[in-house]
């Protein structure tokens, strides 16, 4: 129960990491921008995104402490057979690949700067920009799951359960991303993602007072 406590505060330190990332890789371009421009990030960000792509890998291990010990709430809630803990883990899995893919492909541009001309950076950030979209499917699948858990076990109070069909909903929007280098679309990721980070935040404390209360 200690390492399940303590585990579930493995969200905070991922949205922290990952506000973090955000924070120092600069302002980010979007799909719809010129080659020039978006070359003109690389090159003005090439150490920041260095920086920003490690943390962002390494923020993956504090995300899984906090998956297992969803994968145990879930369980003692009343998904005995761990359906709904099994789809929320690979929703998690799936959209942690694409952002680690994104976040490779980004890492490869400024590596290799030197060498890639405007084109050539607005393709691979365009590429890097889909993963990122892809990934937002396994996400969507990740709240979902949790709030189909809420509503149905009680695993999570049936507001938390609420904003994860919201999010949900935004996250197979930005998705779109995927077919198209709208703006609007992008707004959407942007807004799918800050809710998102909301909702670890909220769940983590969650688990972390849940488990806290049943040891005293």
């Amino acid at each position: 129960m200690k390492w399940e406590r303590y585990g579930a505060l493995g969200g905070i330190v991922f949205v922290i990491m990952i506000v973090v990332t955000i924070a120092i890789s600069g302002s980010s371009p979007m799909a719809s921008d010129t080659p020039a421009k978006v070359l003109k990030y690389f090159n003005d960000n090439k150490d920041a995104i260095k920086v920003a792509s490690f943390v962002g890998a390494l923020a993956a291990l504090p995300i899984l402490l906090w998956a297992g010990s969803l994968w145990a709430r879930l369980h003692r809630s009343g998904d005995t057979q761990f359906r709904l803990a099994v789809i929320a883990l690979l929703g998690l899995l799936l959209g942690g690949a694409g952002n680690l893919a994104q976040s490779g492909v980004t890492s490869a541009v400024v590596l290799e700067l030197n060498r890639v001309g405007a084109n050539e950076a607005k393709f691979f950030f365009v590429l890097g920009q889909g993963f990122s979209a892809a990934s937002s499917i396994g996400l969507a699948v990740l709240v979902l799951a949790v709030s189909l858990a809420a509503f149905r076990f009680r695993a999570f109070p049936l507001w938390v359960g609420w904003i994860g069909v919201l999010d949900g909903i935004l996250f197979l929007i930005s998705a779109y991303a995927l077919a198209t280098t709208s703006d609007a679309i992008g707004a959407f990721a942007f807004a799918s993602f800050i809710l998102w980070a909301i909702w670890i935040l909220i769940t983590s404390v969650i688990m972390f007072r849940a488990k806290e209360q049943s040891t005293t």
